[in-house]
């Protein structure tokens, strides 16, 4: 957090977008428009490494709190109850697994949906093509059927072994369970 908070007070150091009235003019005293290209480029190199940061300490932080609840199930998955538990989840495309499925599927439809504007942008001649600034973009009316839909991809994979753990337990069990009558005196 404080690292995150450090990049990005250098970069509003750098850029002053909020005027703190500085001996220096700020990079960002003029306004994003089309008459004025410089300013959009300046604001859209501001906000594209403001994203930048903010995005890549999110992921960041969220793939590290996957990382624990992933450690947290490889080892309560020695116990029967928990892998049928994983295995249900898995089914029901609930639990963390389904979760973490969904956030790479979100991640990669970001990039997509960043993609989908900017070569919208590029076919309009217009356009000063200074992504991501509104007044940079295309102003021409976008088809929504030509918007890329998100649809989320269920996967069973993680299913998979689990039943097999499943299995594998019940076969110990029974062949435990063999062994244990077999040596047992029936008399």
């Amino acid at each position: 957090m404080r690292q995150k908070d450090a990049q990005l007070g250098q970069l509003y150091a750098e850029y002053d977008p909020f005027d703190n009235a500085g001996d220096v003019p700020p990079k960002l005293s003029k306004a994003a428009s089309a008459e004025n290209p410089k300013a959009t480029r300046l604001w859209a190199d501001f906000f594209t490494k403001e994203v930048e940061t903010k995005t890549r300490f999110s992921d960041g932080h969220i793939d590290q709190q996957f990382k624990q609840v992933q450690l947290a199930r490889d080892l309560t998955q020695i116990s029967p109850i928990a892998t049928f538990q994983y295995a249900m989840e898995g089914f029901a495309n609930t639990g963390i697994v389904s979760y973490m499925n969904f956030v790479k599927q979100a991640r990669r439809y970001r990039q997509t949906f960043v993609d989908f504007i900017k070569t919208t942008d590029q076919g309009d001649p217009e356009s000063l093509h200074i992504y991501p600034v509104r007044e940079g973009l295309s102003q021409k009316p976008v088809d929504p059927e030509a918007v890329p839909v998100f649809e989320e991809q269920i996967s069973y994979r993680s299913v998979l072994s689990q039943v097999g753990l499943l299995v594998l337990f019940n076969l110990l069990s029974f062949i435990i369970a063999q062994v244990s009558f077999m040596k047992s005196d029936l008399k």
